[in-house]
């Protein structure tokens, strides 16, 4: 194409680029940029494929180097940045090195539950101590206990004496059992049953009872009642009754327990207390 005239802007190292009027150009040759004069400041509206350069404006070789990151504002004011990106010819893999620093704890998996995160297990038979799992929490970690007597009913009520199995390994019998620190124990069933020894009408009522404040008496809170007696005065003849909890009777480990029971003061009465412990 021929061309009669050359049209060209002003041109010269950017450093020594003068003030531009408003709509005037000029063509920075160092930085391939190029300017217009836009309300009495100018603003850059081209930059042009030029060699990467190192801070001093030095063209950087095929080998490796360091490459110094400018990041400028709108008003072309270079912004502190800290650190180099190591180049070698920019493969596609690039090294890099340093340390991240990281604050805290980060915590990826805890067999009891712990750090209460969803990847989290809950071994069967471990406590947890948060209820993230599949398995209701009432149920993981849990003991089975048992409370049992063979007593001889009394006109005038008294404490039974009961022998505690806690997962099969017998205990220390009392009339009054404190609940583990930091468990609950969750009671599921309460029976009774009531065996003619002799030719006679066996009757008898046990009390469940609950103390916040220490050992458990009859003048203790009653939770729970069980009665029976039997039909007929007839050697051999028995009675059950038995009380279940749907969603159970939960208490708390600053709590303790006891069983009192009244009728007819004959032999042949038995009584159960079932619960878990977790």
């Amino acid at each position: 194409m021929a061309r009669n005239v050359a049209v060209q802007v002003l041109r010269g190292v950017k450093a020594n680029m003068p003030a531009l009027a408003d709509g005037e150009f000029a063509f920075a040759e160092d930085t391939g940029e190029l300017f217009v004069g836009f309300f009495g400041g100018k603003v850059m509206v081209a930059r042009m494929a030029v060699p990467i350069q190192d801070s001093a404006g030095n063209p950087l070789t095929s080998t490796a180097g360091a490459l110094d990151i400018n990041i400028k504002s709108n008003t072309d004011t270079p912004l502190p940045v800290s650190g180099t990106v190591a180049v070698s010819n920019f493969p596609a893999t690039q090294p890099v090195s340093g340390t991240v620093a990281v604050s805290g704890t980060t915590q990826t998996t805890q067999v009891g539950g712990a750090s209460g995160l969803v990847g989290d297990t809950q071994a069967k038979g471990v406590q947890g101590t948060i209820a993230l799992m599949v398995q209701e929490f009432k149920d993981s970690g849990r003991v089975i206990k048992a409370f049992t007597a063979q007593f001889t009913a009394a006109a005038t009520e008294a404490m039974v004496t009961l022998t505690p199995v806690s997962d099969g390994v017998v205990g220390t019998t009392g009339t009054s059992f404190p609940v583990s620190a930091g468990k609950r124990f969750r009671i599921e069933a309460l029976l009774l049953t009531c065996f003619n020894v002799t030719a006679a009408i066996h009757a008898c009522q046990v009390n469940l009872r609950m103390s916040s404040t220490g050992a458990v008496t009859t003048a203790s809170p009653i939770i729970a009642t069980v009665a029976t007696t039997t039909a007929a005065a007839t050697i051999g003849l028995a009675s059950s009754q038995a009380q279940t909890f749907a969603d159970g009777i939960e208490l708390s480990g600053t709590m303790q327990f006891g069983i009192s029971e009244i009728g007819i003061a004959l032999a042949g009465q038995t009584v159960v207390l079932v619960g878990y412990e977790y």
